[in-house]
This record gives C-alpha cells, sequence and structure tokens, in this order.
C-alpha cells in the first residue's frame, strides 16, 4: 500500500486509505456502513478517471461482501479493480505512470 500511497502522489493520483488497527479482537477498520469496501478510492483529476480498488494476495480471494461492492459498483458506471500479488500492483503502477501529472 505504501508503494501505491507513493507512486499516487507522484503521478498526480488523488488516493484515500483507511488502514486496519489491531485490537484485541484482531484487525479492525473502524468505519460506519457496507462491510467489504475496496481498500483504496484513486482519483486523478486531470484524466476524470475514479478507481475503486481491492488488493489481494496472489491467491487471495474476494469475500463475499468484497464481490457485492465490486458487482453494485460496475453496475454504478464505476472503475473496480482487484489488484492481486506482485504482477497485479505493477500493472496498477503501470497504468497510473501512464497519465498525465497534475499539478498540486
Amino acid at each position: 500500500m505504501r508503494a501505491v500511497v507513493e507512486a499516487a502522489r507522484l503521478t498526480g493520483w488523488r488516493i484515500h486509505h483507511t488502514r486496519p488497527g489491531r485490537t484485541m479482537h484482531g484487525w479492525r477498520t473502524p468505519l460506519e456502513g457496507d462491510k467489504g469496501f475496496p481498500d483504496a478510492v484513486m482519483i486523478h483529476p486531470r484524466a476524470g478517471l475514479c478507481w475503486f480498488v481491492e488488493f489481494k494476495a496472489r491467491y487471495g480471494r474476494l469475500s463475499a461482501d468484497q464481490e457485492r461492492w465490486g458487482r453494485d459498483l460496475a453496475a454504478a458506471g464505476c472503475d473496480w479493480r482487484t489488484v492481486r500479488g506482485r504482477a497485479g500492483l505493477t500493472a496498477l503502477l503501470d497504468d497510473m505512470a501512464t497519465l498525465p501529472r497534475v499539478a498540486r
């Protein structure tokens, strides 16, 4: 995630990611709303893009809640992506880098 946030800053993207925290009950992300929301929301104002991104390990599986978010986002016309493993991360970073920079 750190590499994606740094790449976003360098390539003109704005990004939001809420990190989970460890509690005595395991890892929790203190949010309200429906479970399974994507890991990151990324916008590129100059290109007019908004991506909802779910990061998974190479063989990681989406939960039912994550799949539903993906279907609903796609039905609403949003760009929803699942990034799997190192190859997926490299592809995402390449896609991010091909767009024009946005002055901050």
